[in-house]
């Protein structure tokens, strides 16, 4: 032994075990038992076979980690995929919503004879060149404006959907 550690051709079994179980592998400190433990006191038996257990129950207990990390790791992806399949449908849904809007909005336009686009706030309008002025359709004007400025407003009883309905 030289400076307190084990040399190669140590006869002390205790350094020869401490020096190579320093990391706790669990084969070194068997092949290491087999060698010495026929002529090895009952106390490094002992150590020897502490060393291998602890290598074998962190064996273990890595194994077991893993298993509790993959079942999260599934139940996370789980629930992602569940809330990617949801958001798909609340998508799906707020277009068809946002494409009944641009129709009614269009059929109002029309009614007013206002530009669909930007109903005359934008002067840089590519629809209408900054006038504010669309298409007028008589028709929707009569259906959708006139009974809501007539005699008296308030008493005008809503004009059922006549467009598409948000449903």
């Amino acid at each position: 032994m030289t400076n307190g550690t084990a040399s190669a051709g140590s006869e002390d079994p205790m350094a020869a075990a401490l020096q190579m179980l320093g990391g706790g592998a669990s084969s070194e400190a068997t092949q290491l038992m087999e060698l010495i433990a026929p002529d090895a006191d009952p106390r490094t038996r002992l150590m020897l076979q502490l060393f291998a257990s602890r290598g074998e129950s962190n064996d273990e207990d890595e194994d077991l980690w893993t298993e509790r990390r993959t079942d999260r790791t599934d139940r996370a992806l789980r629930r992602a995929r569940e809330a990617i399949v949801t958001l798909r449908e609340q998508n799906r849904r707020l277009r068809e919503e946002a494409l009944a809007l641009a129709d009614i909005r269009d059929a109002l336009a029309q009614a007013l004879g206002a530009c669909p686009a930007c109903f005359g706030t934008q002067h840089d309008c590519a629809d209408c060149g900054g006038t504010g002025a669309g298409d007028f359709d008589q028709d929707l004007y009569e259906t959708l404006v006139q009974p809501y400025i007539a005699n008296d407003a308030q008493h005008v009883q809503p004009v059922e959907r006549p467009l598409l309905a948000l449903e």
